[in-house]
């Protein structure tokens, strides 16, 4: 299985580091996390969610983990986030991660039958 490990979006990224240049305290938001679940057929992931967690310590938490993402609550909220559907969508290519939107995580070349999704 091949995927990009940190799937946090460039413009997340872009505004945390400006708020930190402007030394405002950095942003709350929420982790997605991909992790492996052996129980759990046909998709062997399972995908967990941290809420009030910051970027930093998301990036920390998503060493263990196949694939992760850190939304800030600016931009959706942990309860949207929750609600949002991965089933049938697949990786973006236009996006430079590769990656696929919201609290989706894109997994390519992976075991299941569509290859290149996100979950």
């Amino acid at each position: 299985m091949q995927c990009l490990k940190n799937q946090t979006s460039i413009e997340a990224v872009d505004k945390l580091l400006q708020k930190i240049n402007e030394n405002i305290d950095t942003a709350s938001g929420t982790g997605v996390f991909l992790t492996g679940d052996p129980d759990s057929l046909p998709s062997p992931y399972k995908k967990v969610f941290v809420e009030n967690i910051k970027y930093a310590e998301c990036l920390q938490r998503g060493v263990y983990c196949f694939a992760f993402k850190w939304i800030p609550h600016a931009e959706l909220s942990y309860e949207q986030l929750k609600l949002i559907d991965c089933t049938n969508k697949k990786c973006s290519d236009d996006n430079p991660h590769g990656t696929c939107n919201g609290s989706c995580l894109c997994i390519k070349n992976n075991p299941l039958p569509n290859g290149q999704e996100c979950v």
